[in-house]
């Protein structure tokens, strides 16, 4: 039995924190604990989660990768669906209650088109986007994947009786207890109705809609379409902005230098340009 403890400010070492003691046994105290396969932490982070499913994720990968994702014999869409059955569960395993920030979607992602890429045998020398690369697979981003399965384990949520410990907790509030200041942790309801506002599904109708299964599995099929078709256009818009000239750019979005006259595309372009001039 180990024993971890969660404060608002975790003890940095695990020593100076109290002993738990039973009978004669003083229970160990740790900073990760693994519960169900997951990894819990006490700092209220996924970073050690998110490590932990892209290396058993690797690890199915690598196992199967001489005998079936590089294999010739193979056809593309067996590699695929074989690829989806074993890596993506694992990769993906218990992403309905992931709280995810920019930082692990883009370890996720990078390891999603990672895989892809050897299944297509496809190094960056042939210069594939990855939204083409997701196109030839028929597949969409893992982000896209996490909000499908969250919004399905959403409206399994709402359909629970009121007496189920799930539905208590994402229903529930702390009586007197502010947020921290100076940028709170990211909560899992808000995450949530920010997702069904990217998805045009109305937050205000949720409780309504989620009672009825094949109509919840309608509205967030479409959902999900509309949260990675407008992915891939913001993709290909700042792709095609990063290709376009600077003196194409609109006069709103140009940067320039004020000592040589040099157009940036960003503001942190402009910046790092006039540490030149400082040199």
């Amino acid at each position: 039995t180990e024993v971890l403890q969660s404060c608002p400010n975790p003890i940095p070492d695990t020593n100076d924190r109290p002993d738990i003691t039973v009978g004669p046994h003083v229970l160990k105290n740790v900073r990760q604990f693994v519960y169900l396969g997951s990894v819990l932490s006490d700092e209220y982070h996924l970073d050690a989660e998110i490590e932990n499913r892209i290396n058993k994720a690797s690890t199915s990968f690598g196992r199967l990768r001489a005998r079936v994702f590089t294999n010739s014999n193979i056809r593309v869409h067996t590699k695929i669906a074989v690829y989806l059955t074993v890596c993506v569960t694992t990769l993906l395993y218990g992403c309905e209650a992931w709280t995810l920030y920019r930082r692990h979607l883009k370890m996720l992602e990078a390891f999603h088109v990672r895989c892809l890429q050897r299944i297509f045998k496809i190094t960056w020398r042939d210069k594939v986007p990855h939204v083409e690369i997701l196109r030839r697979a028929g597949l969409t981003s893992v982000e896209t994947l996490i909000v499908s399965r969250q919004l399905r384990w959403l409206g399994h949520v709402v359909r629970m009786p009121d007496n189920r410990l799930p539905k208590i907790i994402l229903y529930g509030e702390i009586e007197n207890a502010p947020r921290l200041p100076g940028g709170p942790k990211k909560r899992y309801k808000d995450h949530m109705n920010k997702t069904l506002g990217r998805c045009n599904i109305q937050s205000q109708h949720l409780e309504t809609t989620a009672v009825d299964r094949p109509l919840w599995q309608k509205i967030t099929a479409a959902g999900c379409e509309h949260y990675e078709a407008e992915r891939c256009r913001r993709i290909e818009e700042k792709r095609r902005r990063r290709h376009m000239a600077p003196e194409d750019l609109d006069p709103s979005q140009r940067h320039v230098c004020p000592q040589c006259n040099k157009i940036c595309r960003s503001r942190i372009g402009l910046f790092s340009h006039s540490r030149t001039h400082r040199n």
